[in-house]
């Protein structure tokens, strides 16, 4: 089984880990190289998401850490604009996930 496979259900993930599942997901719907990725990556400028990849990256994602972090609802404001600014970077997805995975304990 390869790294970015595995199910990482009920285990408290390090940045590292969580990086590491970010990225692999990306490259996986992008068809990049994950080691090619970076925390500046843009999701919005360096790749063009449309709904239903959004869809999928935030559930995967959410399926690879073993949680349902809402991560949907960031990426869909940052596609419609509603953040600050309407690009939103790998280093954005991954501080929030960091933030809701704290607030479950």
């Amino acid at each position: 089984m390869r790294q970015h496979e595995m199910q990482y259900v009920e285990k408290k993930l390090d940045r590292s880990q969580i990086e590491t599942i970010v990225y692999s997901a990306v490259a996986d719907l992008g068809g990049l190289n994950a080691d090619d990725l970076s925390g500046d990556f843009s999701l919005t400028e360096d790749i063009d998401l449309d709904s239903v990849d959004i869809l999928d990256l935030s559930f995967e994602i959410e399926k690879r850490i073993g949680k349902d972090l809402r991560l949907v609802d960031l990426l869909r404001l940052a596609k419609k604009g509603s953040l600050d600014h309407r690009s939103i970077d790998l280093s954005q997805v991954i501080d929030f996930i960091e933030a809701e995975s704290r607030k479950e304990g």
